[in-house]
């Protein structure tokens, strides 16, 4: 019953307009505030837990009050798809936050009594990347923090078709094979249950993928902080088929999301034999038109349902090259199947110099972009 006494207090009058939590409440005895109530109420000394408070519409709380959990510094919060975690202050403004000691807890066992958080299950990502996962999983808040599993290395084995090029040979997509002293990069989601269930889906599980329980790292507050992160390994062939254009601009986009210098791609079979390195060359100089249209999808507001939307998009261009559609655009006779947004990111991209330097990094959701690691330092083990 501590908890229901704890929400009691927490709820009590206040005569402040702004959310207060430090003013004695009509239960108090002998003038004990609130915080004072709020620690008595936790029993095992852990991890620091914090309210994080901030008005809704920048309207001073006349709109009402935003709220969500801090534990050591990670946050938990609700969206209209569930609970989300982020390894920092994600849900509020940059200004107007107002953060409220709770007091000391065992950050699982208060997951786990209070909302179910618990379930939140954090997915290595080495083939696509968060802003890719908005457009599958239609929610526009997952975000992504750089992860790295040790003794693990990135391959690539087929046959795929879903990520095939207009001529339909089928390619290779991403795995993971075990390869001890060599490091596997990528981005971690924290996804619900119901996000996984989805995702299991896009994957194949059980056919094409399986779900497996890796031991690796996330950087946080410029530290690799150890995790257990969830990984779909490849299960119904591990033979050689070389990636396609678009497919190694959808993995360099996700390392490059949360590294920094990432412009190689090693292009590894499942044995572990590097067959080649594959160097991303900008947008103007990519040969296949789905690669492009790669590059325009995944920056849009709403990025599209990747590889899906690609060949629809491609099939409605018919033989149009990338050279035939910036021209049209730029004459003001745009195809259909491009929108405005699609056709001031084309632009965009392919007004850039062609090169190494040059490579068109992704633009990240307003407000998602990770923390990015140097891609030489994410790579050393010390």
């Amino acid at each position: 019953m501590v908890l229901f006494d704890w929400l009691n207090e927490l709820a009590g009058p206040c005569c402040i307009t702004g959310p207060c939590f430090n003013c004695p409440g009509p239960a108090s005895k002998g003038g004990r505030s609130h915080r004072d109530q709020i620690l008595r109420t936790l029993r095992s000394p852990g991890h620091e837990v914090e309210l994080a408070i901030s008005p809704i519409g920048r309207m001073r709380g006349l709109a009402g009050y935003h709220s969500s959990l801090l534990i050591a510094g990670e946050e938990y919060y609700f969206s209209p798809t569930g609970i989300h975690c982020y390894p920092k202050i994600y849900s509020h403004p940059d200004e107007g936050v107002t953060k409220v000691f709770i007091g000391l807890s065992e950050a699982l066992a208060l997951l786990s009594f209070t909302t179910g958080m618990a379930d939140v299950e954090a997915v290595f990502g080495f083939g696509s990347n968060s802003v890719r996962l908005r457009g599958r999983l239609e929610d526009p808040e997952i975000s992504g923090v750089p992860a790295r599993v040790r003794n693990y290395a990135l391959a690539f084995c087929g046959p795929n078709r879903t990520w095939a090029q207009a001529d339909g040979q089928p390619v290779g997509t991403a795995t993971l094979i075990q390869k001890d002293g060599q490091v596997a990069l990528g981005t971690v989601v924290y996804l619900s249950d119901k996000h996984m269930d989805v995702l299991d889906g896009y994957e194949g599980v059980p056919f094409v993928y399986r779900r497996e329980k890796l031991s690796g790292e996330v950087y946080r507050d410029g530290k690799w902080i150890p995790k257990e992160l969830w990984a779909y390994i490849k299960a119904d062939s591990m033979d050689w088929y070389r990636p396609s254009e678009a497919y190694c601009c959808a993995i360099l986009t996700n390392l490059s999301g949360s590294f920094s210098g990432t412009y190689e791609l090693p292009l590894r079979d499942a044995e572990g034999v590097v067959r080649e390195t594959w160097t991303h060359p900008g947008v103007p100089s990519l040969k296949s038109m789905e690669a492009c249209l790669f590059e325009v999808g995944i920056r849009k507001e709403r990025p599209w349902v990747m590889p899906r939307t690609i060949a629809g998009k491609r099939r409605g261009l018919g033989g149009l090259n990338l050279a035939g559609i910036v021209q049209a655009v730029r004459e003001g006779r745009p195809p259909a199947e491009l929108d405005e947004e699609d056709c001031r990111i084309l632009l965009e991209l392919t007004s850039e110099a062609e090169g190494r330097d040059k490579h068109p990094e992704p633009t990240p959701h307003e407000g998602a972009g990770p923390t990015r690691v140097p891609f030489e330092e994410a790579l050393k083990l010390t």
